[in-house]
């Protein structure tokens, strides 16, 4: 004769069984899927940005997680900073629109209007892609032909414009000497008063962060300095507020990111360390 089950242990096991439905049912909904998953986190810089996802858009606060198909804009006098898994940065300038993107298990930014900079890039088969116009290249190639231009252009700039001869009788040596192409002369160094210079043509850069800040601290009004090193291809690393009066850390940042985006003529010497004292008020 079968042994029948009893009603308390029947119940149990069948709490079991509908425990482990919930849960498994629960674990398939929780997982993520392609298009879920982060790929960037984004942050403000300053000014206004905004992030639309499925045709939701809004503007960010702080920082958000970046998920494929994600669309960034940024306004006038706005700037975003895009992480990356990998460490690689990309800074979002003003007025730009960017599409976040996966292509082949690599981050993808497609860049519909506006431009970027590259902060941190890293060569290697994981690098972020950069498309531009159709072109798609990693975030490292992009820098840089970038940076090859500027150089380019910078000493297309310096290089003196040949003047017309005299009339007059010019020996054959001579003539040769000529025709030879000399190379293009390059700075061995910056001066001082040409890096305050170019600074203070700048300084519109600065005082949008002390606009910001006075949104949060209205007749605020004090001294900072930032300390910074430009490298040999004109490009400012390592700028930071050494000393300030104005405490507040965003300003602080939006200071040395601000210091970061002024380019210099390039050069054949040694880095340069500056100090660029500046006033708000």
């Amino acid at each position: 004769m079968k042994k029948r089950l009893s009603p308390p242990l029947l119940l149990s096991l069948s709490g079991l069984v509908l425990f482990g439905l919930a849960f498994w049912r629960l674990q398939l909904e929780e997982k993520p899927t392609q298009d879920e998953k982060p790929l960037a986190r984004v942050e403000n810089t300053y000014g206004s940005t905004f992030v639309d996802r499925k045709g939701h858009r809004e503007g960010l606060r702080e920082r958000q997680l970046i998920q494929r198909l994600d669309l960034i804009e940024t306004r006038a006098d706005s700037e975003a900073l895009l992480t990356f898994a990998n460490g690689e940065e990309i800074r979002l300038l003003e007025n730009s629109v960017a599409l976040i993107d996966l292509e082949a298990g690599r981050p993808l930014v497609i860049l519909k209007d506006g431009d970027i900079w590259a902060e941190k890039a890293k060569d290697g088969p994981g690098s972020t892609l950069i498309s531009r116009n159709g072109v798609r290249r990693s975030l490292a190639a992009d820098f840089q032909e970038r940076a090859q231009r500027q150089a380019q252009t910078t000493a297309a700039a310096e290089t003196p414009a040949p003047k017309a001869p005299a009339p007059q009788m010019i020996r054959g040596e001579n003539r040769t000497k000529e025709l030879i192409p000399q190379p293009a002369l390059r700075l061995e160094s910056l001066t001082a008063e040409y890096i305050q210079d170019t600074l203070r043509s700048q300084r519109n850069l600065f005082f949008k962060c002390y606009t910001q800040l006075l949104q949060k601290a209205p007749g605020l009004s004090g001294d900072a300095a930032v300390a910074f090193t430009i490298e040999k291809t004109g490009r400012v690393r390592e700028a930071e507020v050494s000393t300030s009066n104005l405490q507040d850390p965003a300003f602080k940042r939006c200071l040395a990111d601000a210091m970061k985006r002024v380019e210099f003529k390039s050069f054949a010497g040694s880095p340069v360390n500056a100090l660029f004292p500046i006033r708000f008020e």
